[in-house]
């Protein structure tokens, strides 16, 4: 028998024992494997939703909130290219909140709440009007006229984008979960879009698996960092004021050295959340809040003079915010925390890389579960 022959037998040989190797935790359940054979081979064959059950979860990604985050995105930069136009912001420059504060008394943006496509800009002068041209909607890309009267513009996102925007929303939570996921090395676990929808199926696992999962994409988020108007004093302009919230004052750091006082809103107890909630959409609905400003909620727990035994104390209380997002999840290159050096300063400081000032962070959910 010449060496040929042996050479190619103890290739197939090897193929084979290294196939059933590769198997072998597979079956192991009717021939039981040694456990270095295990935890050598660890691609076990996994059987599908159809053979042996799973999960299956169905997502829908919030195409619609995608595109009104664009819109009020656009009308963000559009206030801002307006200040330019009407040398209020100079060229290159960063704009103040004093310098947006000037354009918004020239010009107001204003967010169809009905509508996630379309907003109006009203200029106070009409001599203004001609700043909002098409060479500057050009620049915006995604926002196009569609009516201008005495001192209105009417604008929405345009058609051409709308389907665009829509694919990258599902994509880009699409890409997310899969990447949570592939932090679980969950195997043969299959992620796939149909339209707005994500679906998820994770087959032969156990419960604990499951409920890791869910909590895992439950928690995905976009995240944007706003900042607290701590200078305005709105919420000591709330006068109906439901039973069991009522408004306190806190004393805040404005700037080295400086300090303010303002307002907010709290309640606690029993059914707390859901009160302040309702309240705060009551004001939403009615448009009581400044268009440029958001009145959020958040939650602080109570944990000093606790009696031994005594469970701490959470109550929920309110921020007044700016609308405009001043920094992005993506655009955060480092953060660290800072300890204050002076009693004047606050005892830490949260800073991050970038040229704008944040002092509160939100998280806004991208996806829900169907």
């Amino acid at each position: 028998m010449d060496r040929a022959w042996y050479f190619r037998f103890s290739i197939v040989a090897a193929t084979v024992a290294l196939a059933w190797l590769s198997l072998w935790p597979s079956i192991d359940k009717w021939v039981p494997a040694p456990s270095f054979v295990k935890n050598t081979f660890k691609g076990k064959i996994v059987p599908g939703l159809d053979i042996r059950g799973g999960l299956r979860l169905v997502y829908e990604a919030e195409v619609d909130e995608a595109i009104r985050d664009i819109r009020d995105t656009r009308a963000e930069q559009l206030l801002e290219s307006l200040g330019r136009k009407l040398n209020v912001i100079p060229e290159r420059d960063t704009p103040t909140r004093a310098q947006l504060d000037q354009v918004a008394e020239r010009v107001t943006v204003k967010r169809n709440r009905d509508d996630h496509r379309k907003l109006q800009v009203v200029f106070k002068k009409t001599s203004d009007l001609k700043a909002l041209d098409r060479d500057l909607l050009r620049n915006l890309g995604d926002l196009k006229e569609v009516g201008r009267d005495a001192n209105t513009v009417s604008l929405e996102v345009r058609e051409d984008r709308l389907q665009a925007l829509r694919d990258d929303a599902v994509q880009q939570a699409k890409r997310t979960i899969v990447n949570r996921i592939d932090e679980l090395q969950l195997r043969q676990t299959s992620v796939a879009s149909r339209e707005t929808d994500i679906i998820i199926e994770i087959p032969g696992e156990d419960e604990a698996t499951f409920q890791l999962t869910r909590d895992i994409i439950g928690r995905t988020a976009q995240l944007e960092f706003k900042v607290l108007d701590d200078e305005s004093d709105f919420v000591a302009t709330l006068s109906d004021l439901p039973e069991g919230i009522q408004a306190l004052k806190e004393t805040v750091p404005t700037g080295t050295g400086k300090s303010s006082t303002s307002s907010y809103l709290m309640a606690q107890g029993k059914g707390a959340k859901q009160k302040l909630s309702k309240y705060l959409k009551s004001l939403r609905d009615a448009e009581r809040v400044p268009e440029d400003h958001q009145l959020l909620m958040g939650s602080e727990t109570l944990a000093q003079g606790l009696e031994p035994g005594e469970e701490p104390t959470t109550l929920w209380r309110t921020y007044y915010l700016f609308s405009r997002s001043e920094v992005g999840g993506d655009e955060i290159e480092d953060a660290w925390v800072t300890q204050g050096q002076r009693p004047e300063d606050p005892p830490f400081s949260y800073r991050l890389t970038s040229k704008n000032r944040v002092a509160q962070i939100f998280l806004k959910s991208s996806q829900k579960e169907t």
